[in-house]
């Protein structure tokens, strides 16, 4: 991302010892000024290929500008998309815009690993039939414990208004997957609250905090916020110990 900026912008943040995005993070973070100039660059880059598109409403414009766009600015270039979108109204250009959009963000959903491709399916589905049947479809993905850790970080990262659905099918992939005992009817609709926002809003959010699944039960977490990407690692825990030890009885 940092070759996308000006010249000039380019040399303050190299002046200020920025030399990647983690850097850039700790740089913003502690200088407001440097901060709004970086924030109105971007701004004014992602109006800029707005622009060229509503202008040009094509395929092949709709690609190029997706393409040119960094893989940190692409949360706040959908944001201001649909903003767009909503400025536009039910007109054609907006109509087209709003294909675009869909477009981009099966995109996205594409270069998820099978493992977030398979999570990102069970928590949007529209209800627990659903679900349950991914789960049946993906089981080779989803059985596995690292799965369930995965989906129980997305319900404790997720926002406020996201955070009750992901925790109903966080618990609901535990009970899939044999981790708990099955509960009455009763006791399931009020551990199944109705979504608040919508799955448009929830792919958004899982794809800002996408898991990427290594081997060896390592996994990247990119959390991205505005303009950067913060990347940590999720290391597979160790197993409890029993607290008795069994042998086979002679």
């Amino acid at each position: 991302m940092l070759s996308e900026f000006s010249a000039k912008l380019q040399q303050l943040l190299a002046d200020a010892g920025v030399t990647d995005t983690a850097s850039l993070q700790q740089v913003l973070a502690n200088n407001p000024a440097l901060r709004e100039q970086v924030e109105a660059f971007v701004k004014t880059y992602i109006t800029t290929s707005l622009d060229r598109l509503i202008q040009n409403p094509d395929e092949q414009t709709a690609y190029e500008v997706w393409r040119a766009i960094p893989l940190e600015l692409e949360e706040a270039f959908l944001q201001a998309a649909e903003q767009r979108v909503a400025d536009l109204g039910e007109t054609p250009t907006g109509q087209r815009l709003r294909g675009f959009i869909a477009a981009w963000q099966q995109m996205q959903r594409d270069r998820q690993p099978p493992l977030v491709q398979a999570i990102q399916a069970f928590v949007t589905a529209p209800d627990e039939a659903t679900a349950r049947r991914v789960f049946d479809e993906r089981r080779d993905l989803l059985q596995p414990y690292e799965a369930q850790r995965l989906i129980d970080a997305l319900a404790a990262q997720a926002p406020t208004e996201l955070r009750p659905l992901l925790a109903a099918r966080a618990e609901l992939l535990r009970r899939l997957r044999g981790g708990a005992p099955e509960v009455s009817p009763v006791l399931e609709q009020t551990l199944v609250p109705a979504a608040s926002g919508n799955l448009q809003q929830l792919n958004q959010t899982l794809i800002s905090h996408s898991a990427y699944a290594t081997q060896g039960g390592t996994a990247t977490v990119y959390n991205t916020t505005n303009i950067y990407s913060l990347p940590r690692q999720w290391q597979r825990p160790s197993p409890p110990r029993l607290t008795r030890h069994y042998t086979k009885s002679s």
